[in-house]
């Protein structure tokens, strides 16, 4: 209607990319869960959420970083409070961001062409002449309604939190326990371990991780065990 057309008008959105690594590497993770992403920008953050329409298990996904950590000369604007929402398709986002890993310098800008909203990657690169490509992604944006009825679910404090070892070990363990048995136990305490069981009718095997961090989001009265299994 009119008044959503006036919205979408006024919104605003521009920037220089200056973590391509981090970017690409936060797109190919959320590639592997969902086919389309919410993108939300506030004047302080960036939010990646995925809703859980459409995917497997309705996983949802609410990922917030603040805005130095991706974006430099960063401008936001809308009637809104200054926020932009668009959903996009991560697949094509990713494909786009893989270029600006390797550019001299990267921008990115929402835009309008024949009425229809894109988000315009700009990569410039020094090989050895000034080169500069430019890649328009369809998108689709949310006015403050549609994005004020995505809410983040509600999570009780866990019982256990600790920092994960390096995920290359870990995928290790796991991708040579798979080949063993299709069900893991899992163990955390807030000792600081964190173990990975198989038992099978010939083998047992467990690997334990020992002096392991954790966030300080409050202190247990207690010692907690929490046990979970996952195929």
């Amino acid at each position: 209607n009119q008044s959503q057309a006036c919205e979408a008008a006024r919104m605003r959105f521009h920037c220089k990319l200056q973590n391509a690594d981090l970017f690409t590497q936060m797109c190919s993770t959320f590639e592997k869960i969902a086919k389309v992403i919410v993108v939300h920008l506030t004047p302080q953050s960036v939010r990646f959420i995925v809703t859980g329409a459409g995917v497997q298990d309705n996983i949802q996904v609410f990922s917030q970083m603040n805005v130095p950590a991706f974006f430099s000369e960063y401008t936001v604007e809308s009637l809104n409070q200054n926020e932009v929402a668009f959903e996009i398709q991560i697949s094509l986002l990713e494909r786009a961001l893989k270029q600006a890993t390797t550019a001299m310098a990267t921008g990115m800008k929402l835009m309008k062409r024949n009425g229809t909203p894109y988000l315009s990657v700009g990569t410039e690169f020094m090989n050895p002449c000034h080169q500069t490509v430019i890649q328009d992604i369809q998108v689709t944006l949310l006015t403050a309604g549609q994005l004020a009825s995505i809410q983040e679910p509600s999570v009780r404090d866990p019982d256990v939190y600790v920092v994960m070892p390096p995920l290359r070990q870990v995928r290790a363990v796991i991708e040579r326990m798979k080949n063993m048995s299709e069900t893991i136990t899992i163990t955390a305490n807030m000792a600081g371990e964190l173990s990975f069981k198989l038992d099978t009718s010939q083998v047992t095997v467990t690997t334990t991780y020992k002096d392991l961090d954790h966030p300080n989001i409050g202190t247990p009265s207690t010692v907690f065990q929490k046990t979970t299994t996952t195929h």
